[in-house]
């Protein structure tokens, strides 16, 4: 895993680039690869690379450059298939120089052009300058899981990991984006190639920006889809399956030359890597595991935890996390995650990976994905239960159903408590009858989106009135989406928003590489996610009942708690961590009328209700609401603070490993 930055100049530039502008790009991210920095100068282009040395520790320098050095790469992530295409290309006639993956990068490149890409099976993003075509191919894996973000301006593209690094040449103009921030408020991310700050593009996973003759294009190489019919009959085709490449995409995995540990949360999809490692013969007694526990009971999960360390004994590590820890940390979370937040929840993640950094632990394993390509989250069961009500709207039985979903969406509030049942009764009737609509399985939760809009000020919602997210993300779907069924629809949609734009970004890498700490994902593996989406939609959600094939396919290697435990989402406090006696620190200041009036996104007024409201019932009785637009209102407003008004670029030293000057 590593960082990497880069600037492309459009016009002739006879000076080259200046290395200093590639060596403060690199400084703001040294945390992403603080192990050797390098980079690559040219007329045309600049590469640099922030290095974390987990595979060929002594010969996988970057950038890296083929034969005759006419084709440089910089790369983040891992290729797991490397070792295969390192032998193909050995008898092709390629000569390596490294061990490592990033050179075979280069060297499918060269043998395949751009439709190397379909041969990877990995986490990445890439940079590769072909320096006699002069072409620049910036790309971004199929999931999203390593993010890229771009801005072309005044005659050159700069390119980064993150994207306080471009923002460190001060020629760049720094405000948020209102329409970037308008989708976070309904997908909880940024669409299509927007971010929160305007005119820095993300590169949209599955994508390639390809740069040749000053004419810059776009290359979507690679989406989600599935089959007219299912190719798997039976269950137990399924299982054998599952377990197959599950076991491959592990064991794919643990490739490293340093340790690898364990993220274990004490749902099932952590306990299920769990009980795979143990199936590969990997010594437990060496292997480190890492938890996340909380002081306030109804967010700790260590009863769960505990069961699987008792059946896969291992060496666990955890933080335990209290209300004020999470506010304390949350500037530096927000800082990290360069985006508003709808929760704390990265806040503990990011108390986690410092951890993980103090036990020389660089990779990780992590359950991520397992919900989206598994059908686990509540989303799934909803829609079933909607689109049975939705056959008898007036029905006073069958919206019923919802109460065996309740416990799990909302676990701090009783389904038996009526008047607020009637409350989220009214939420998922409407749109009810709608069952046409593109987005019906999703619509209820982006209703709460509107809900937190209204907090905006006069002014955003002047300029957003003739914005429609709903409108524009239609324009992303695949032309065949309509032909899937509407489970199949959710599941495109979650992964389209919830998991590359916050559980893969502002839960994971984000908070992973803030201290130097690279996350794995077996359930996100190109072969795994491929032969899942051939399987019936019936053996994913069963009934009622989430992750059906993946549970029955590993429910004899669980203690029947976890096999049978429904889907309990990560939640941490939220409104609580910032108000309290005392509230904390910085929060008072940040949310001024003033400060709230000058940074003119929100209404001033309607936030000083919230707090008033937010600070005179006990935590347990915050609203679902309220606790999202208190994140909210405060992520946005850190962001403006630390990125906006009061940037500072980064005074990190570094010290070149490896320089190489192309220019004139």
């Amino acid at each position: 895993m590593c960082g990497l930055v880069g600037i492309y100049h459009f016009d002739e530039n006879k000076e080259g680039i200046k290395r200093d502008i590639l060596i403060n790009m690199l400084r703001p991210i040294a945390h992403r690869g603080p192990d050797e920095f390098g980079i690559y100068i040219s007329n045309d282009v600049g590469l640099g690379s922030a290095r974390l040395s987990i595979i060929d520790l002594k010969t996988g320098s970057q950038p890296v450059y083929n034969e005759d050095k006419t084709k440089w790469v910089v790369f983040t992530g891992e290729i797991y298939n490397y070792k295969e295409l390192r032998s193909q290309l050995i008898h092709a006639g390629h000569r390596f120089y490294s061990k490592g993956d990033t050179e075979v990068i280069v060297h499918l490149y060269e043998e395949l052009g751009i439709k190397f890409i379909d041969r990877l099976n990995g986490q990445f993003a890439i940079a590769i300058w072909d320096s006699v075509e002069k072409k620049l191919i910036l790309i971004r894996d199929r999931m999203g899981v390593r993010p890229l973000f771009y801005s072309i301006r005044n005659g050159k593209l700069h390119f980064a990991s993150e994207v306080k690094s471009i923002f460190s040449d001060r020629q760049i103009a720094r405000q948020l984006d209102l329409k970037g921030l308008d989708q976070i408020l309904t997908f909880w991310t940024t669409i299509d190639k927007t971010s929160v700050f305007d005119g820095i593009c993300e590169l949209p996973p599955g994508h390639a920006l390809i740069i040749q003759n000053k004419n810059v294009r776009i290359l979507k190489y690679w989406d989600m889809t599935f089959p007219s019919i299912p190719e798997y009959k039976t269950k137990e085709e399924c299982i054998e399956a599952v377990r197959y490449h599950l076991l491959k995409s592990v064991n794919l995995r643990l490739g490293s030359d340093v340790p690898v540990g364990l993220s274990l949360s004490g749902g099932i999809d952590s306990s299920i890597i769990a009980s795979t490692l143990y199936s590969l013969d990997i010594d437990f007694n060496h292997l480190k595991s890492f938890s996340v526990r909380f002081e306030d009971q109804d967010y700790d999960e260590f009863p769960y935890q505990d069961m699987i360390l008792k059946k896969y004994p291992m060496q666990n590590n955890f933080v335990k996390c209290s209300d004020r820890d999470i506010g304390n940390i949350f500037p530096q979370v927000v800082w990290h995650a360069e985006t508003p937040l709808f929760r704390t929840a990265p806040a503990p993640l990011y108390l986690l990976s410092r951890q993980v950094q103090k036990e020389n632990i660089k990779v990780i394993l992590s359950g991520e994905g397992a919900d989206e390509i598994f059908w686990g989250y509540y989303t799934f069961q909803e829609q079933k239960i909607r689109l049975f009500w939705s056959k008898f709207p007036h029905s006073s039985i069958r919206p019923q159903l919802l109460r065996k979903i309740l416990p799990h969406i909302f676990p701090h509030f009783s389904p038996f408590d009526k008047n607020y049942f009637n409350i989220i009764k009214n939420l998922y009737q409407k749109s009810l009858k709608g069952t046409s609509h593109v987005f019906y399985s999703h619509l209820p939760r982006w209703i709460n989106g509107e809900i937190i809009k209204e907090y905006y000020s006069s002014d955003v919602k002047s300029q957003l009135k003739d914005y429609s997210v709903l409108e524009h993300m239609k324009t992303l779907l695949p032309h065949e989406y309509l032909s899937w069924d509407p489970l199949q629809r959710n599941q495109y949609l979650e992964i389209k928003t919830l998991l590359k734009g916050y559980l893969l970004s502002s839960q994971g890498d984000r908070m992973l590489m803030a201290h130097s700490v690279e996350g794995r994902y077996p359930f996100l593996d190109n072969h795994l996610i491929a032969e899942v989406a051939k399987m019936p939609s019936n053996y994913k959600v069963f009934g009622l009942t989430d992750k059906y094939i993946l549970r029955e396919s590993f429910k004899d290697d669980l203690p029947r708690e976890i096999y049978k435990r429904s889907k309990f989402p990560y939640l941490s406090p939220d409104a609580s961590c910032f108000f309290g006696n005392p509230d904390i620190e910085y929060i008072n200041d940040l949310l001024t009328t003033k400060n709230i009036e000058k940074a003119g996104y929100f209404n001033a007024k309607a936030i000083a209700e919230l707090i008033s409201r937010v600070k005179s019932v006990p935590s347990n009785a915050i609203s679902y609401w309220d606790n999202m637009a208190s994140v909210i209102i405060i992520s946005t407003m850190l962001l403006h603070d630390l990125f906006i008004q009061n940037f500072k670029i980064s005074s990190t030293l570094i010290t070149l490993s490896k320089e190489y000057d192309f220019r004139g």
